[in-house]
């Protein structure tokens, strides 16, 4: 979503979103690390824990960051 702007242009709020497939630790650790939220799951086309290939319904783990500037 796009930062909103203050007619003053005294501050603008924006939100930065990164997303990867559930089980990979290792990326959501460094969007956790980096002070991100865990803000839900979807379901799209990838990678399934134990299944071989792409797949449809596969979850995915979304973070979200608001960052001023």
């Amino acid at each position: 979503m796009p930062g909103s702007h203050s007619r003053s242009g005294s501050s603008t709020c924006g939100r930065v979103v990164a997303f990867t497939e559930r089980h990979n630790l290792r990326s959501r650790a460094v969007m956790e690390r980096i002070d991100m939220s865990y803000a839900g799951e979807f379901l799209g086309t990838g990678l399934i824990e134990g299944r071989h290939g792409v797949h449809d319904g596969a979850p995915f783990a979304l973070y979200v960051a608001l960052r001023d500037t």
